[in-house]
């Protein structure tokens, strides 16, 4: 046998012994895909805002938090609002209900049934934001000290064609990273924008940075920890802006 078809032979040979390398990528969106959000779950949903904003047409700092008790089962999804949050909602409404400075009443009135729902089953709505992602690196590291896969995504944000837009939108910087499990679940994510934005001679940018914190139960891959932590300057308005959510299993 001529040389380089030994040498072709004992590569291929090689190949064939060694164990198949999955596709992570691949394998993240087929774990999240077979969880069906299903199973009963009780927990309590809560969420804080603080927003810090100056300028020349606005000067305002916001506080506000919440919390929900929510149950989902076969009938479907229940949230509560506990009589603690009722009687603070009574007494901010009985001065001004209307008042910004009605913390809890406020924070209440913007809790999103849709926000809590998803918060409970997650996965759906992850694979609709890795459809924009594609993998640039991965590597081998750990989590809370638990060996995981790494991955680091280039996001590609989708504007809408249709509707009215004013003004440009570019993404200076848009990556995410994932820790996956070794059930191919991801067991925290985050993801880091530059944002530039302008209409005519104004223009102003922005950075927003996400962290996401995950938890299985049952059928379901539950949001157990969400941040988002916003800062923005331009057009005569700088401040700051961040939102908490958690999901308490019970």
């Amino acid at each position: 046998m001529p040389r380089n078809r030994t040498a072709s032979a004992a590569l291929l040979a090689l190949a064939l012994a060694l164990p198949a390398q999955g596709d992570t990528f691949a394998d993240l969106r087929a774990a999240l895909a077979t969880l069906k959000g299903s199973s009963p779950l009780h927990a309590t949903w809560s969420t804080a805002e603080v927003n810090d904003t100056e300028g020349r047409f606005a000067n305002f700092k916001t506080d506000v938090s919440t919390s929900v008790e929510v149950t989902r089962d076969a009938a479907g999804l229940h949230v509560v609002l506990t009589p603690t949050v009722l009687a603070q909602m009574a007494v901010e409404g009985s001065r001004n209900p209307d008042s910004i400075r009605n913390a809890n009443r406020q924070a209440t009135k913007n809790v999103s049934l849709v926000n809590v729902a998803d918060s409970l089953d997650y996965s759906d709505y992850l694979i609709g934001v890795l459809r924009r992602g594609t993998v640039v690196r991965e590597q081998k590291g750990t989590w809370q000290q638990r060996p995981v896969r790494i991955l680091v995504l280039a996001m590609k944000e989708e504007r809408e064609k249709e509707g009215f837009h004013i003004g440009d939108v570019k993404y200076l910087e848009d990556q995410m990273t994932l820790w996956i499990g070794d059930d191919n679940l991801p067991l925290a994510a985050a993801r880091s924008q530059k944002i530039s934005a302008g209409f005519l001679i104004f223009r102003g940018t922005s950075t927003r940075k996400q962290h996401w914190s995950f938890v299985r139960s049952g059928d379901s891959l539950v949001l157990a920890v969400y941040e988002d932590q916003t800062t923005f300057s331009g057009m005569g308005q700088h401040g700051n802006g961040t939102t908490r959510q958690t999901v308490a299993l019970h």
